[in-house]
């Protein structure tokens, strides 16, 4: 998966759109855990406070991978 995850601030910012049509994608637990490498990568090189934006809202699919994220951060 391309991420940029890049690292110019103290604050940093993610945002996910999914891959369907029209927002219409719910992320897996792989792509999950590749996004928290990425922001566990982006901690290790300054930023402070990270904002990730879930935009894949069909069907509360934002929700769920918002949830599933913070699960896997938590227990790295």
């Amino acid at each position: 998966m391309r991420l940029n995850d890049w690292v110019t601030a103290e604050r940093a910012y993610v945002r996910l759109q999914g891959r369907g049509r029209c927002y219409d994608y719910l992320y897996t637990d792989a792509e999950l855990i590749e996004i928290a490498g990425h922001i566990k990568s982006m901690l290790s090189r300054g930023a402070k406070t990270i904002y990730i934006y879930f935009n894949n809202d069909h069907h509360g699919y934002a929700v769920k991978n918002a949830a599933d994220l913070n699960k896997i951060l938590a227990e790295r």
